[in-house]
Order: C-alpha cells, then structure tokens, then sequence
C-alpha cells in the first residue's frame, strides 16, 4: 500500500485505543496490529473515521492526537482474540479489580471459572473502553500498523530500516528522514500527558527504546531494576514521580514466552502492593 501525506499526517497523530483522558493505567505498546482486517482497511478506519468523533481528540482537535474507543456491551458474544498480550492484560485488570480475591488467583492457567471470566470480560469489551472499574488506554509508540512485528511492513513507500532506527533511536546515519516523524511523535505524546496525567504507564517490550521515548517526554529518568518474585522476572521503574504523578514501569512484553502468566501475576502483586490508581 501506498502512504500518502495525508495518510502519514494522521498516522502520526492516532495515539490508540481506549480514552486517554480518563485513564488509569496507560499500556504502552511497540507499535499497533491488523486484527481480522485488510491494512487498507485498517488506515482507512485510522486515517478518516476514528478522528470524526471530536470527544476523542485532544482538546477537539485530531492534530493534536486522537483515538478510537469501543463501548463496553454486557452480554455480547463475539469471537475472543488469540492475542496473549490482550488476555494477559484482562487477567491483570480483572485480578486488581477484585482486591477481596489474592492476585494468584486470576493467573490459574488451568481454572474454568477464570477463563470464563477472562474470555467474557474481552467479548464484552473490558480492555479501553467505556467499562466501569479500572480505565485503561493502549498507546502505540511506532505509527505504522502491520499484523506482527516480525512481519515486512506493508507500505510501498516507507524504508522499514530507517523507519524502525528512527523509533529505535539508532541515529547513525543523522539524516534519516524518520528523525523528523519520532520527533513530532514525542511532542505529541508529551503535550497528551501534560494535558491528561496518568497515574501508571506500563511501557510493554523493548525496554531500551522505551526509557528514551520517557526521557524525550520528560526528561532524563532514573530507575530502578527490580527482580519480580517468585517469577524472576526483571522489570525497571522510575525512582521518582513523573509529571503530574504518574509512575513508569518497563516491562518485557506480554507473551506467554516472555513476561508468561507468573511475571504478570507478579506485575500485578507488585501493583496492588505500590501504586495508587486513582
């Protein structure tokens, strides 16, 4: 497919899924996916219909960042994606929205009533929509959606090396034209979090790309490295507060080969045990 300036002008502005505004927890992705649609399709919805509805630009205006929020439907069926990303995140949600229950228990691979739960919680529409409990938003660093990272990006007119550089922050050479697209991308995403605070970021895989974008937002950062336990699974959280309160976990990605059930559950302990979702 064939981008053009119009195209790349709203691509950079579609910031994901879920309202940003009121948000609790923000989940920062790599970049965004295809689902069950053509990538026609998908830039179509992106580039003209998701930015229609002004309530999800901010300040009313898509230029300076907009997303496409779905609305929660108790009782609908629908087919459950196979994203373990996304059922990782129900069970992570769902085990902090029941602090009567021990955190262990939503991460059972093999208990029923949690898949039941799980698999009802994402028909319905639990994960950045309008559903009561926890508020949750997924942000896409990289502009560009493909069906997987290891996947050639599907555009006839984008250099996929100097585009992933850019968003890696690999400046050799410093005349990529990317630069000039990350650089835009982190204005926009630093006048989101200025105008909509956050009280937890979880930056989601490639860690090292993702503590640059926080320090190009809001400065250079320290963290800590934390070792999850029992999981042993290492994560890095900012010392201090950022911005108007919010706290900055990096994470591996959520897959069950990388973070897997016992890192997450331990996210999630660890969550429950620190931070405060207002």
């Amino acid at each position: 497919m064939y981008l053009t300036e119009e195209h790349i002008h709203s691509l950079l502005s579609f910031i994901g899924y879920g309202d940003v505004s009121k948000a609790q927890i923000i989940f920062l992705g790599n970049e965004g996916g295809l689902g069950d649609r053509s990538v026609e399709d998908n830039i179509a919805s992106i580039c003209f219909t998701y930015k229609e509805n002004v309530n999800h630009c901010v300040h009313g205006d898509w230029t300076k960042g907009y997303w496409k929020q779905d609305q929660w439907k108790p009782g609908r069926e629908v087919r459950v994606p196979r994203s373990p990303f996304l059922r990782l995140c129900s069970r992570m949600i769902l085990a902090l929205e029941h602090p009567d229950q021990p955190i262990h228990s939503w991460f059972q691979q093999a208990d029923h009533n949690v898949i039941q739960d799980v698999k009802r919680f994402l028909m319905e529409g639990g994960l950045f929509t309008d559903r009561p409990g926890i508020q949750t938003a997924l942000l896409d660093w990289r502009p560009l959606p493909r069906k997987r990272e290891a996947d050639p990006l599907p555009y006839d007119n984008i250099n996929q090396k100097s585009y992933i550089d850019a968003f890696n922050f690999f400046d050799r050479p410093n005349n990529n034209p990317y630069i000039e697209w990350r650089t835009k991308r982190l204005s926009l995403f630093q006048d989101l979090m200025k105008s909509y605070p956050v009280p937890l970021i979880l930056g989601i895989g490639n860690i090292p790309a993702k503590k640059r974008m926080v320090d190009g937002i809001w400065g250079e950062q320290i963290y800590e490295e934390i070792t999850l336990q029992p999981s042993g699974k290492k994560i890095a959280i900012s010392k201090n507060i950022i911005g108007d309160n919010t706290r900055v976990i990096l994470t591996p990605f959520f897959g069950y080969e990388h973070m897997g059930y016992s890192g997450v559950k331990d996210l999630a302990q660890y969550i429950s045990d620190h931070i405060e979702l207002r």
